[in-house]
């Protein structure tokens, strides 16, 4: 059996050296997750998510036209905050 991608992760070849299979593996479900909410969860949601996904979780926010927020809780968490969908994406 065969798998594709259905979205593009925004990682480049570095950027998942030195994390662990069990980390790289949460950092995809996060984003997966977070993919699913952003395209068919229309209303403002907020949610805790790791740090080392933030420039990936805004690149796809500004690909599919989402504000978000992203703060700092500690080392390796962020607040996230997205604002409704805009009106024509829904």
């Amino acid at each position: 059996m065969a798998y594709e991608l259905r979205f593009d992760f925004q990682i480049d070849q570095q950027q998942l050296d030195g994390l662990s299979p069990q980390e790289i593996f949460i950092l995809g479900f996060e984003f997966s997750t977070l993919y699913h909410l952003f395209n068919h969860e229309p209303t403002a949601f907020a949610m805790f998510v790791r740090a080392a996904n933030s420039a990936r979780i805004r690149a796809h926010a500004r690909q599919i036209g989402r504000k978000v927020q992203l703060g700092p809780i500690n080392k390796g968490w962020r607040k996230l905050i997205v604002e409704d969908a805009p009106a024509s994406s829904v």
